[in-house]
């Protein structure tokens, strides 16, 4: 998240936010294991295994919004590097339960170590 202090050397993206989602939520949901999970599935795999991030993409992943409470919990859980806390509340928040958000934890974590493709 940039909030005004870099200069982009190529290519730029941005997310225009709805009424009722905060910065830090939205962007903590984009970095979540779940989204990185779908971002894998729909995107093409460019050079060394990355991810083209393009608009036909990112424009499909939902972003959802629950209340503020919730979007709160998620972005204290982010503050405090609690990753797995932020996996599961995001994961809920696309209805998967606890099993789904370890078998994709597990197969990022295989990707990330070349174990799988």
């Amino acid at each position: 998240m940039d909030r005004g202090g870099f200069l982009p050397l190529h290519s730029a993206y941005y997310v225009l936010l709805r009424d009722g989602c905060a910065l830090d939520y939205v962007t903590i949901v984009l970095n979540s294991s779940t989204v990185e999970f779908l971002i894998r599935l729909l995107a093409p795999v460019a050079k060394d295994g990355f991810s083209r991030f393009r608009r036909q993409f990112l424009a499909t992943i939902p972003i959802p919004v629950p209340d503020l409470r919730t979007q709160r919990a998620i972005v204290n859980a982010a503050t405090l590097a609690d990753a797995a806390s932020v996996d599961e509340m995001v994961g809920k928040l696309f209805r998967l339960d606890l099993k789904a958000t370890a078998r994709i934890k597990a197969y990022l974590d295989a990707r990330a170590h070349g174990a799988s493709e």
